[in-house]
This record gives C-alpha cells, structure tokens and sequence, in this order.
C-alpha cells in the first residue's frame, strides 16, 4: 500500500476515533446527570436514541443498558485520571526547575489514557452493534455513518492539506 492510501486509512481512523471519543464524553457529561432524573430507558441521549432508532426489545434493552454502565464507569474512571494528570501537568508549569522531562511523562501518560479512552469506546461499540439483529445492524451501522458524516461536516479532521 503506498503512502497516500495509508494516510487516507489512518484519517479516517483518527476521525472515527475523535467522534467515539466525544460521543463519550457527550455522553458522560450530559449522560450521567439525566440519569438520575429518569428512568432508565427514558429518552436519554444518546441512549435513549440508540434503543428508539435499533427498536430494542425488552432484553436487548436490558443487554445495552449493562454494557451501557460498564462503558460509563470505565469513562469516568478514565476522565477523573485524565483531569488528574492534566492538573499536575499545569501545576509544574509553575516550578522554577527544568521539569521538561517530567512534563513528557505526564503528557505520555495522558496520550496512553486517550487511547485506552477510544479502545474501550470501540469495544462498547462493537458490543453493542454484536447484540443487534442483521436488520439492527444495518442501522446502527448507518447511525455510526451519519453520525461520522456529521463530524467530518462540522469540521472534523480532514486529509491532509491539498487534498
């Protein structure tokens, strides 16, 4: 495979990762407190939209609302670290000694909880669309492309400049 395709491939990944990334926090931050306001099938996005647009029945709704919670923990889990190192990162801008070594680990530490961030976000995603009927695939599949094709329009990253 020659270089243009592989940066073809690679955008489109990063894209698809960002959008799983701020479907999440979306979800962790507009998510959690409706929750307690309703039940637990109630209309939450983006929730409430994945069991009324894939027409869930009663036990597929009950599958989805685990995976559903496990996701959301090990979200939370992963933004109190993220916020955590983020504050210590900021904090050693303040020290008068060379902490440029320092400040690399913590900026590896919070690049490698990105990417755990967008592997589990995946594997919700693959978990949920694996618990779906032939038809319900085909239309969590179109969500995933609409809401990919929203991202990339709402100024998502692009190719490469020139392109």
């Amino acid at each position: 495979m020659s270089e243009a395709p592989k940066i073809k491939v690679l955008s489109v990944l990063v894209g698809v990762l960002i959008l799983l990334n701020v479907v999440s926090l979306g979800y962790i931050w507009w998510g959690h407190s409706t929750r307690h306001e309703r039940g637990p099938r109630e209309g939450r996005a983006p929730a409430g939209l994945v069991i009324k647009e894939l027409q869930f029945d009663r036990k597929q709704q009950d599958e989805f609302e685990k995976l559903r919670n496990e996701h959301h923990r090990a979200m939370v889990t992963i933004g109190e670290q993220d916020r955590a190192l983020h504050d210590e990162l900021f904090r050693s801008l303040g020290r008068s000694s060379d902490t440029s070594a320092y400040a690399d680990s913590l900026i590896h530490r919070i690049a490698m909880l990105r990417i755990e961030n967008e592997q589990i976000t995946y594997r919700h995603l693959a978990q949920v669309r694996q618990m779906c009927t032939p038809v319900q695939q085909q239309r969590f599949d179109a969500m995933i492309a609409e809401a990919m094709a929203r991202h990339e329009h709402e100024g998502g990253p692009q190719g490469p400049p020139g392109q």
